[in-house]
């Protein structure tokens, strides 16, 4: 483990300090930053805090799939920084939403964010997207 992580102090109750109106999304994604660097250099416990958060996105994908009465064969792709950024987490995504619907075709993003604001907003207008 390097030595700046030993320096990293949380005390009880983390999660209403890490997720209360006080703790912006940055801090969050530093927070993230720094378990990623620790899963990379070996650290066990930083892995399987990554390898969870990919197993509990994976859940909610998987959830959703469920009730929106898709295809088992559907093709979903993800979004956002630590999906991005984390390859721990986006392997266990994977791999998990692959366990529990093996038909699904996981693939990375085709566009940026802005332009599902963008399809969202036509739609909420009742406007015809351009895909040019």
């Amino acid at each position: 483990m390097k030595a700046g992580f030993a320096k990293v102090r949380i005390t009880p109750p983390v999660g209403s300090r890490l997720y209360g109106a006080d703790s912006p999304p940055r801090d969050i994604a530093r927070l993230s930053r720094i378990v990623d660097e620790a899963a990379e250099s070996g650290d066990l416990a930083a892995v399987e805090i990554l390898v969870q958060a990919g197993r509990e996105l994976a859940a909610g994908v998987s959830a959703i799939i469920r009730r929106a009465g898709l295809a088992e064969d559907c093709q979903v792709s993800y979004q956002g920084a630590v999906l991005r950024n984390s390859r721990s987490v986006r392997e266990s995504f994977c791999q998990s939403l692959k366990d529990t619907r093996p038909g699904a075709i996981v693939a990375p993003p085709a566009y940026s964010p802005i332009f599902g604001a963008y399809m969202l907003g036509c739609c909420q207008l009742g406007w015809e997207p351009h895909l040019s």
